[in-house]
């Protein structure tokens, strides 16, 4: 059963994620400071993107799923299939790819179901794991493509 995270709905995240209903919780204020990819890393001081922005040395400054797999294993990151379920011993993230097959996106795992994204320069969400899924606009993520895990540092 889903149930009613948001306590302030928005317009434009209910546009381009439909499947994530009202089930979502903003949590931080719109900022340009980083985005998705750096904010799954844990850094919240720049923006990550392969080309012209931010990405670790030595990874392939490509925009497909493989590039950013590599970018999360030069952090400790391997994957993991497409298991979602939370391990608490465990930090997860999950890779989107557009029908296409470009990496879009990625979202780090809070607690069982519940997952926490930064939509680009908008805001902080918590939500559902399937709440991004879909395809509407260039704008929207497509579909988990791969998920990771590393250890919790001590």
């Amino acid at each position: 059963m889903k149930r009613n995270m948001a306590k302030v709905r928005d317009e434009l995240i209910e546009s381009l994620f439909p499947n994530i209903g009202i089930n979502y919780t903003i949590t931080s204020p719109q900022t340009h400071n980083y985005n998705c990819i750096a904010f799954a890393a844990g850094d919240e001081t720049k923006f990550w993107w392969p080309i012209y922005h931010y990405w670790p040395e030595g990874v392939p400054e490509k925009e497909d799923l493989q590039s950013f797999i590599e970018c999360y294993k030069s952090l400790g990151y391997e994957e993991c299939g497409m298991n979602s379920a939370f391990e608490e011993e465990f930090e997860k993230i999950a890779l989107y790819t557009s029908p296409s097959g470009k990496a879009t996106h990625a979202s780090k795992q809070v607690s069982g179901n519940i997952w926490k994204s930064k939509l680009g320069t908008y805001y902080d969400i918590e939500h559902e794991f399937g709440g991004l899924n879909g395809w509407i606009t260039e704008q929207s993520y497509g579909t988990v493509a791969c998920i990771m895990k590393r250890k919790l540092k001590k």
